[in-house]
């Protein structure tokens, strides 16, 4: 009877760790807040109660921008799964690569990556997107409703 060896070593670094549950604890803050916030009537919150749970929602908001912009700028940085291209899909090899991956989801050759797989890649750009979106549109509602930077003053 042959016994199965399996190593395991850490593919992302601690940069990367650090992002990830940060950014679990700020959406959960910013989400949490923002239904407050949005239910405030039913819930019986003044309008000074909204204007002090807008004002940290807001400053969260500013954590959760500069955790993104810190990725961001890891991902030159930082070491192979962390860089851009472990991260983006690339089109050269993508094809293969997915249609290999597709039949093989549910069983342990369908996960021979050391790091994002080829979907997993296409989820991570979404995610990416996604927050990118987030970060944009709440530094806009951010200037125009309560007049915070950067586009307060304008």
């Amino acid at each position: 009877m042959s016994r199965a060896t399996h190593s395991e070593h850490q593919t992302w670094d601690r940069f990367v760790r650090w992002f990830h549950w940060i950014n679990v604890v700020l959406i959960l803050g910013l989400a949490g807040i923002g239904t407050v916030i949005l239910n405030g009537k039913a819930l019986g919150l003044s309008d000074d109660g909204k204007v002090l749970l807008k004002t940290i929602h807001v400053l969260i908001g500013y954590a959760f921008v500069t955790n993104l912009l810190l990725r961001f700028g890891w991902a030159f940085a930082g070491k192979t799964h962390s860089r851009w291209s472990s991260l983006i899909p690339r089109l050269k090899d993508f094809r293969e690569a997915v249609s290999t991956q597709i039949p093989n989801l549910f069983n342990a050759r369908g996960h021979d990556y050391p790091g994002h797989s080829p979907l997993g890649k296409i989820g991570v750009s979404l995610l990416l997107l996604c927050m990118s979106l987030m970060a944009v549109t709440g530094l806009v509602l951010a200037g125009t409703d309560i007049y915070f930077p950067p586009l307060g003053q304008w």
